[in-house]
């Protein structure tokens, strides 16, 4: 039996029934220290790879690459970076006289990258094997010098499945 409070008009017990706040509030606060910790560990494990190591000191040198495509834009023979249609070799179509190299980096894995010289045959065009690269997305990135000046042609290459 449960005691009552003397001389009371209504019924009130002195030992009130299980109260649900302390225990669901101490269960909500116990699972939000546990996602916060479980995100933590997660961001400290996630590789975040930038574009290249040496990101920064590329964008204070960015002017000189707006340079480069300008005068990529200007040149009256069209530069073309292209997959070829069944997805397995890139073609590239330079000026003759081109001396530089081609990257492909991959944005989601920057182990992958690949740099490769430039080697044209007399009609200005090289080809690249794409078979061991992974699928997905690559950018090319074509840099190149003639005439003692620099020249730049990027392109997004999308490397279908095998």
């Amino acid at each position: 039996m449960i005691p009552m409070k003397p001389n009371s008009d209504l019924s009130v017990p002195l030992n009130p029934s299980w109260n649900p706040w302390p225990h669901g509030l101490a269960a909500f606060l116990s699972l939000f220290a546990c996602a916060v910790a479980g995100m933590g560990i997660f961001a400290t494990r996630h590789n975040q790879d930038l574009v290249s190591p040496d990101y920064y000191e590329q964008e204070i040198r960015y002017q000189e690459q707006i340079d480069r495509v300008t005068r990529t834009q200007a040149l009256t023979d069209p530069v073309t970076v292209a997959l070829s249609p069944d997805g397995r070799t890139l073609e590239l179509r330079l000026p003759v006289a081109a001396q530089g190299t081609v990257q492909l980096y991959r944005p989601a894995e920057a182990r992958l990258d690949r740099e490769f010289p430039l080697a044209l045959d007399a009609q200005g065009r090289q080809r690249l094997d794409l078979n061991p690269l992974k699928p997905g997305l690559w950018r090319a990135r074509v840099q190149w010098q003639q005439g003692g000046q620099e020249f730049f042609r990027a392109a997004n290459v999308i490397l279908p499945e095998r």
